[in-house]
């Protein structure tokens, strides 16, 4: 599983809050339920978890397709960069975990 923290402002390029202050994750959330999808319950899912938690848990097929439908959404590239980047920080973080549980099992 993988864990995608979206709780964190979007900055301009001087690094000011924009939106109002507005985090990642409402962002992502109300551009997910606005979007149109052929998985209607799992974009809802998602939408909820962010707009509640600021985070999403996903398995590596859920992975592709968030990052996919995030990657779909027409945001400006200010905050789609860094959205997009949170979502990859997340994969290598698994991997490191999984390396690191891999290396105890062996031990």
């Amino acid at each position: 599983m993988k864990k995608v923290n979206l709780k964190f402002a979007i900055k301009d390029l001087e690094g000011n809050v924009m939106g109002g202050g507005e985090n990642a994750a409402k962002l992502v959330a109300n551009e997910l339920v606005r979007s149109e999808s052929k998985e209607p319950i799992k974009i809802m899912d998602w939408g909820i978890s962010l707009s509640t938690h600021g985070h999403v848990y996903l398995d590596t097929t859920d992975y592709d397709k968030f990052k996919d439908a995030v990657n779909n959404l027409k945001l400006i590239v200010l905050a789609k960069a860094p959205i997009l980047i949170a979502i990859n920080e997340a994969k290598e973080q698994e991997v490191e975990a999984v390396t690191r549980e891999k290396k105890i099992n062996l031990e």
